[in-house]
């Protein structure tokens, strides 16, 4: 049995080093010579991440714990994660299912850590990121999540675990640029949560938009969990703390805490954290909104 620490609310989880052991033995089994599985990246609530080698070049191969589709399903809606291409959206590249019924997903591999890496070591130092990168970080989010849901496909888990740098982040430099993960993966598995009046919902309580505790996904829903993203990036602490219970009542509820924001980017923040979906704005307009503040091309 696979053992792991780490924060459901958030996300975050971290496999021991033997279970990552094992783990690896079993996928050199299931993906044969093909694939050569180097290190251990990260692992959420229904997947583990790892970085290996194709004959084309390097990849990322995340493989499932549980899936509660039927294989058919499954893949038909895999298939249309491969439909997406976006400069900042991570590309599928390969499905596999193993003899031993293990699922693969094959994908580009980007070697600069996660923004939630970054996060961790800045709130360490005590400094958060500069108002230009904010604005450069929801830039290229805000257009990734304009392509994926012009196709149909909401993200339902978006956190800084699953936006991945191109590049290590150098100090005093520009943050590289960044590509989202996960597109549309968490409603295809049943992932390992915790039991209680919350059991069943696909994401992280710390980034769900309000409707989605009560098992309503829309594309606004994403535009929330941006706004919760681009808080934590600009103040460099989440607008609600809390058990998973707390966590909902207060994105259902309480007013975030738009006081900590920059001001100059409250009145582009403060609307995606609105609690009716249909109160918050337009991707277009929030996207020209934005483009104004940050007229450089991205």
């Amino acid at each position: 049995m696979s053992t792991s620490t780490g924060s459901w609310i958030t996300g975050e989880v971290r496999l021991l080093p033997a279970d990552q052991r094992n783990l690896r033995e079993q996928m050199a089994a299931d993906l044969g010579t093909r694939y050569t599985v180097r290190e251990f990246v990260g692992q959420g609530a229904f997947a583990s991440v790892w970085h290996a080698d194709d004959p084309e070049g390097p990849i990322a191969i995340k493989r499932f714990h549980a899936v509660s589709m039927k294989p058919r399903a499954f893949y038909r809606e895999l298939n249309v994660l491969l439909r997406l291409k976006h400069p900042h959206i991570v590309r599928a590249v390969n499905l596999l299912e193993a003899d031993s019924g293990a699922r693969y997903l094959m994908m580009e591999y980007c070697p600069g850590g996660t923004l939630r890496l970054l996060l961790s070591r800045s709130r360490r130092a005590r400094v958060t990121l500069e108002v230009r990168e904010v604005l450069r970080l929801g830039r290229q989010l805000g257009s990734a999540l304009q392509a994926a849901h012009s196709l149909g496909i909401v993200h339902r888990d978006l956190k800084p675990e699953n936006i991945l740098f191109t590049a290590t982040p150098q100090p005093g430099r520009p943050l590289p640029p960044v590509k989202l993960a996960d597109f549309g993966l968490a409603r295809l598995t049943t992932g390992n949560r915790p039991g209680g009046a919350l059991v069943g919902l696909s994401g992280s309580p710390a980034y769900m938009a309000p409707e989605m505790f009560m098992s309503n996904y829309v594309p606004a829903s994403d535009w929330y969990s941006l706004g919760v993203v681009l808080f934590e990036a600009a103040t460099g602490q989440l607008p609600f703390l809390g058990t998973a219970e707390e966590l909902a009542r207060s994105h259902l509820r309480e007013r975030p805490p738009l006081d900590a924001l920059p001001p100059q980017l409250n009145d582009l923040i403060s609307p995606l954290l609105r609690k009716e979906p249909a109160e918050r704005p337009s991707p277009a307009e929030w996207l020209d909104q934005l483009r104004t503040l940050l007229p450089e091309p991205v």
